[in-house]
């Protein structure tokens, strides 16, 4: 059902790799976290990342009675992610779609508060000081229902490729793209501004709730996750170019991307999953 090739990689300038990723193709979750630069540990951050995940949504075994109480979590750091104001008109939705998605999306969440408390802990008894965290951008496919979930915190990028063109899935949470975003800034006034610099993530602070939202899902879909150590030194048409030219085989994708990137420097950690549907 799937084709998936992925990459992890320190890159030329960094002595440790702290990116994490999950390629789980037994239940349809792909997932890639960068550890925060110059933050302690950021490694760490991303690995417990995508354990909580897999921890949470791998399928489990009858005798498996493993639960996850949300009520571990410090309440007063926690953001509430749903409201109760839906309109009365939509109720006939909400039963189905909308009642699947909710689930879904509190399952995802669920996931990432657990992974903020694991975190905390480590931060409390490892850390005398400082923040750890990490990004997070991962699809969920829901193929019965021909849909996929993309959630995300921070500057890890999806990217859909499909009908020969590629479109960019999720926008950054970063200080540039929240100013770019709003319309108030001339393109001189956003070239001063640090790209790197994010305004969501994961970590040892309060749980944010993850941007989440859903597309169709189609046969040939590719499907292009990445930190930012890909995505900084490359552009969308050059990504697209090699996918298109290597869709039969993935692997090979991959490293061209990689020594691309190589080509340019390489500055941070790079890591990539690359999958088509069917």
């Amino acid at each position: 059902m799937y084709s998936v090739a992925s990459i992890t990689d320190a890159g030329l300038k960094r002595d440790e790799n702290e990116d994490a990723i999950l390629v789980a193709k037994e239940y349809g979750l792909f997932m890639v976290s960068d550890g925060m630069g110059g933050h302690a540990r950021g490694e760490v951050a991303s690995q417990m990342i995508v354990n909580t995940f897999h921890e949470i949504f791998a399928p489990k075994e009858s005798d498996e009675t493993e639960s996850y109480d949300i009520d571990t979590v410090d309440g007063d750091e926690t953001i509430p992610y749903f409201s109760d104001d839906l309109d009365e008109d939509e109720t006939i939705t909400y039963e189905n779609e909308e009642w699947r998605r909710s689930s879904l999306n509190e399952k995802l969440n669920r996931a990432i508060e657990f992974a903020t408390h694991k975190i905390k802990n480590y931060a409390n008894e490892k850390l005398t000081n400082g923040q750890i965290g990490a990004t997070v951008v991962g699809i969920d496919v829901i193929e019965d229902d021909k849909e996929i979930a993309v959630f995300h915190l921070g500057d890890s990028r999806a990217y859909r490729i499909r009908d020969k063109q590629i479109e960019k899935l999720t926008i950054d949470h970063s200080k540039y793209e929240q100013m770019k975003q709003s319309g108030e800034y001339t393109e001189e006034e956003l070239a001063k501004v640090n790209r790197n610099s994010i305004t969501k993530a994961v970590g040892n602070f309060k749980s944010i709730p993850l941007e989440i939202n859903y597309f169709d899902l189609r046969k040939d879909d590719i499907y292009l996750l990445c930190s930012d150590g890909v995505s900084d030194l490359t552009h969308a048409k050059e990504l697209l170019e090699i996918i298109l030219e290597e869709q039969e085989n993935l692997e090979e994708a991959t490293l061209r991307i990689k020594n691309l990137v190589y080509q340019r420097g390489a500055k941070d950690n790079l890591s990539m999953i690359v999958f088509r549907y069917g």
